[in-house]
């Protein structure tokens, strides 16, 4: 088990520097890329492993909207860690996720799981039934996290007073420096 957040960071990038790329066409892992993986330099495989991921979620989220001739561009400005966490986002799919079921010592693989999320929510928008007048579906308004910033955004916080009493909850409670003999004492 890990005892702090620096150590999930360190396996991370870990698993990441020993990542085996997975040597045979198989649909899923490469989506159409094996050929293309077969002559690029290994210095290459991120880059093209960004491009596979989001050539992915455009091909499978469809109400997401992303059309194929822009995965280039989200893909150049993916970002290598969590913007959240600070943990390094893994962009293997299929077999080439160092995350996988072969790998089962990858006790946080959420933290290295990107998700993409609309930076402001589908549900405030007009075009969904929400009371803002913006279209969520422009690539502007998506944003790389962790599989555990999403969750625990998505679960926990619909908007900013809600992280901020969050926030100040918790500060108040464990980090205000109590002390807790003359509370044992009482």
């Amino acid at each position: 088990m890990f005892s702090d957040h620096k150590d999930i960071i360190e396996e991370g990038h870990k698993l990441l520097l020993n990542r085996k790329v997975y040597q045979h066409d198989d649909a899923d892992t490469w989506q159409g890329f094996f050929d293309k993986f077969t002559v690029l330099p290994s210095e290459m495989n991120n880059a093209l492993l960004k491009y596979i991921f989001w050539i992915r979620v455009a091909r499978t989220k469809k109400d997401y909207n992303i059309l194929e001739n822009q995965v280039g561009l989200l893909a150049s400005n993916s970002n290598d860690v969590c913007p959240v966490f600070g943990t390094p986002l893994d962009y293997g799919v299929g077999k080439n996720k160092v995350t996988n079921s072969q790998n089962p010592n990858t006790w946080h693989h959420s933290f290295y799981q990107p998700t993409v999320d609309h930076i402001i929510a589908k549900s405030q928008c007009k075009k969904y039934g929400g009371w803002r007048d913006y279209d969520p579906d422009q690539i502007e308004n998506y944003i790389l996290v962790s599989e555990a910033a999403n969750t625990c955004k998505n679960k926990y916080f619909s908007s900013d007073d809600q992280l901020e009493q969050f926030y100040l909850g918790m500060k108040k409670t464990y980090f205000s420096g109590h002390d807790i003999k003359a509370w044992q004492n009482q």
